[in-house]
């Protein structure tokens, strides 16, 4: 973990709608990572599945669980599109704002909301405006037939 924490938040499960502008889509544990705001966010949501809302200095972060756990997943916008890393099976909605004073580095990517919206959150992914994040649909690798084949081809021996 790492990043900071901050002095003022409060989690919610209030639907709220992004205002247009540009976020960060990050693991928050890369951002808000150090306690107590993470200590906080582990005890706010136990299960680690599902969505929930965090306000931070009077602005709204959106954060949900991923469909596959840890990994690296698409996010687009329309206008940039890339894959971010995931460490603790949670990806977020940061209002730029809170971290322009950070260096992204590899931990997220920064879209434009082009409108005020509601996150829709489905079986991992989120479609919030013209921001996609796809974390639930990405195909699983089919599983080795370890079955013998029967080897009853026609060879004269």
């Amino acid at each position: 973990m790492s990043g900071v924490s901050p002095k003022k938040y409060r989690f919610h499960q209030e639907v709220q709608y992004l205002p247009a502008g540009s976020y960060l889509v990050t693991d928050p544990c890369y951002i808000f990572g150090e306690d107590p705001f993470w200590g906080d966010l582990c005890q706010y949501f136990p299960s680690g599945r599902g969505t929930f809302y965090c306000e931070v200095d009077g602005r709204q972060c959106f954060i949900f669980s991923t469909q596959g756990g840890d990994g690296s997943f698409p996010v687009g916008d329309g206008h940039v599109s890339g894959n971010v890393p995931v460490d603790a099976g949670l990806l977020s909605l940061i209002p730029w704002e809170l971290v322009e004073a950070y260096e992204l580095g590899d931990t997220g990517l920064r879209v434009t909301l082009d409108h005020a919206a509601q996150p829709d959150y489905e079986d991992g992914d989120v479609v919030c405006a013209n921001v996609e994040i796809i974390t639930g649909t990405v195909e699983e690798p089919e599983e080795w037939d370890m079955e013998p084949e029967d080897d009853d081809d026609d060879r004269d021996d």
